[in-house]
């Protein structure tokens, strides 16, 4: 196969993913408001769940973790590292953070339309 065939196709293909993740971001966006009517409903009526063409659908309440601000996180990050006595717990946690990351060096390619 030519380098020409090879770029009409990835062009393609790249085409063709963008067209498909716009239509799943819709059916998502789509499925997310039927959950919130289904959800609504079985409030409204007080109820726990529903069965429905051999599926149960519950209502099930649990706790999410959420991602803190940077800054909050930085915060609670040194108030632990503190209150474990660490000293200058600002260039510990600097370290720390260093050693979380790990550089690899990666060649893409990349298309620009001219």
């Amino acid at each position: 196969m030519s380098i020409q065939a090879d770029i009409k196709e990835l062009t393609e293909i790249n085409s063709e993913i963008g067209r498909l993740s716009k239509e799943i971001s819709k059916l998502r966006k789509h499925a997310k408001q039927k959950e919130q009517n289904i959800i609504s409903y079985l409030k409204e009526k007080e109820q726990h769940g529903v069965k429905f063409g051999g599926n149960a659908l519950i209502l099930d309440t649990k706790a999410k973790n959420i991602a803190k601000p940077k800054k909050t996180k930085e915060e609670s990050y040194m108030k632990v590292l503190e209150d474990f006595g660490i000293e200058n717990p600002k260039s510990a946690l600097e370290e720390l953070m260093k050693a979380g990351k790990d550089e690899k060096q990666v060649t893409k390619l990349k298309i620009q339309k001219i």
